[in-house]
């Protein structure tokens, strides 16, 4: 007979991804959903992708830990902002289940007009974002006990900001030259494209997207790193940095490493299912 005495075995994360209605498809550029079917014990090391989140915390409690505190508990309701100067981690003990919006580039600030540089390296109680409509909005989740209504409650919550968005077309069509050239787009190139001095896209990208265009760049760089590795399209290590713009393999394992949080031949011999989902889902460069 099986010893009762003994722990389960924690159970792994499950993660499902939805599009956005299509009211919301100009900010949004997907839904996730990450859960377990029992107790996990799950820490998760967090990547940038270049995306602001607003999670919903309707599980076990989530703790996202910086090297400058002891693991912060996550409101139920929260901003994640751009990922710039560390790689936090995210811990789980219990029954997860998370819903995650992720936003464009700019989608965020689109939606919201707050500055986003305010949001990067950290987490923000999203009632700090919305006071005038965070405790209607909590009750409404509350209320809601099964997914498609949670995720209904967050649609149309957001979309009651779409008529009155900001318009960011120079950003924005940054963020296009940026992800069509996979990253490999000096940023003195870039300001001539959109007609703007390096100073002004600096300004302006830190308060639209909340790191500067060259951050943002290695991201999309990265990013296309992670997509070449699930394609399956290289030969090796060598070849994957050239295809992606890199010309020294010891820069491109050390910015992997950085910014991943492993570096690339682990990455391949052990796949993450969180970072599979997470990552390479960026704009497809030029061929």
């Amino acid at each position: 007979m099986p010893d009762s005495s003994q722990t389960p075995e924690p159970v792994p994360l499950q993660h499902l991804e939805y599009p956005p209605p299509e009211r919301l498809r100009p900010f949004v550029r997907r839904i996730l959903h990450s859960y377990s079917a029992g107790a996990t014990s799950t820490t998760i090391t967090v990547p940038p992708t270049g995306a602001h989140y607003i999670t919903h915390v309707y599980g076990a409690p989530m703790r996202i830990q910086y090297s400058y505190d002891a693991g912060q508990p996550c409101p139920a309701l929260f901003v994640g902002g751009q990922i710039k100067n560390e790689i936090p981690l995210a811990r789980i003990e219990g029954k997860a289940g998370l819903l995650g919006i992720e936003f464009h580039p700019t989608g965020f600030y689109r939606l919201f007009r707050h500055d986003c540089s305010a949001f990067t390296d950290c987490i923000t109680d999203f009632a700090k974002v919305v006071p005038e409509h965070a405790a209607a909005l909590n009750e409404a989740l509350s209320i809601k006990k099964d997914i498609p209504g949670r995720l209904e409650t967050l649609e149309h919550f957001l979309s009651g900001f779409a008529d009155n968005a900001e318009e960011t077309p120079g950003v924005d069509q940054a963020v296009a030259l940026i992800e069509r050239h996979g990253g490999c787009l000096r940023v003195e190139e870039l300001a001539q494209k959109c007609h703007w001095s390096p100073k002004q896209l600096y300004r302006y990208f830190l308060k639209t997207v909340g790191v500067s265009p060259k951050h943002f760049t290695k991201i999309v760089q990265i990013n296309r790193v992670v997509a070449q590795i699930h394609a399956g399209s290289y030969e090796g290590l060598h070849q994957l940095a050239l295809q992606c713009g890199y010309y020294d393999q010891a820069h491109f394992i050390r910015d992997f490493q950085r910014l991943i949080g492993t570096n690339p031949l682990a990455f391949l011999q052990h796949p993450d299912p969180f970072l599979k989902t997470y990552l390479g889902r960026m704009g497809t460069p030029d061929s």
